[in-house]
Formats: structure tokens, sequence, C-alpha cells
């Protein structure tokens, strides 16, 4: 038995990596998808950053700079609202069968990064690391399982970041 991630509370793709490793392990038709099809990685990457939210918070403040109008409630300029990009994720006006992880999905594009002015300045890292270990994990051990059940998986209890403590494995 080996982990394959580091206890590291801070270190937000470490924690999204160890996440999308977690979910594919614990899903192995999603592995079996990409094993199958090498294509499906840059769709199934963008999928994982949307369906699965890096912090444990409801979301970020914002502070509105003037006053708007959001779904019919009026936020004064001024005043803060909790904006949760992980719910904005799963909204099934824009992502038919929001609750379910398609790799065959195409747009809109999610907002795990944030928008516009707002975005994430290292988003184009976090694809980059994705798209690295993803790929190397499914090529190099394609007999890559959790070595508990999932249950015993311990998850970090930080309100700002959401991942496993650890990854325990085997191949």
């Amino acid at each position: 038995m080996a982990s394959l991630v580091a206890a590291n509370r801070w270190h937000t793709m470490r924690n999204s990596l160890a996440n999308m490793t977690y979910l594919l392990l614990i899903q192995p038709e999603l592995m079996g998808q990409l094993r199958k099809d090498y294509l499906l990685t840059r769709n199934a990457i963008e999928e994982l950053f949307r369906w699965i939210p890096h912090e444990n918070g409801i979301g970020q403040p914002c502070m509105a700079t003037g006053d708007v109008e959001v779904s019919d409630v009026l936020i004064r300029a001024g005043k803060y609202a909790y904006v949760s990009y992980a719910a904005a994720n799963r909204d099934t006006r824009e992502y038919p069968q929001a609750q379910r992880i398609n790799f065959y999905r195409l747009g809109p594009p999610h907002l795990a990064f944030g928008h516009d002015p707002n975005s994430c300045v290292g988003s184009t890292l976090a694809r980059v690391e994705a798209h690295v270990l993803l790929p190397a994990l499914i090529g190099c051990f394609p007999r890559l399982r959790l070595a508990v059940a999932p249950s015993r998986v311990q998850w970090q209890t930080s309100p700002l970041t959401r991942g496993p403590v650890a990854l325990p494995a085997t191949w």
C-alpha cells in the first residue's frame, strides 16, 4: 500500500488532483472511459473541475459595487453576497443533467476558476498539472485502485480546502 498524496492542507491543486483521482477510483466506469479513449482527457478534466468543488465553504463573499439584481433579489451597492461557483456549476438551466458526470458534455464552460476579471490566475497551471498527472496515472498504473474502502478515506476538516488527507492506493 502507498499513499499517492502527501498531506498538505493548503495546496489547491494537490487537493483537486486527489479529488479527481478519488472520484475515478470509486467510479470505475469513468476510469474505464478514459482508459478506452485517451482523447476524452481534455473534456474529462474540465468536467471534473466542474463537478468537484475545491473548497468546503459556501462560496466567496463578494461586495456589490452598484445595485444589482440576481434572481429577483436586489443586492444594494456596498452589501455582500456569497457567490458559490459549486452551485453555479450544478445549475440545471446551464448544464443538462447537471447532477451527472458526463465526459462528453459540451459547453458552457464551468466556473471552477471564476470568470473574467475574477478568474484564478493559476487556472492554466492547474489545467497543465491535471493533463500531466491524470493520463500518467491511468497509463502507468492500469490496475490502480484504492487500498481501503472509500468510507475509510479520511478527509480534511479545513473550512477552506476540500480533499483527502491521504489517498491510500495499490496497483
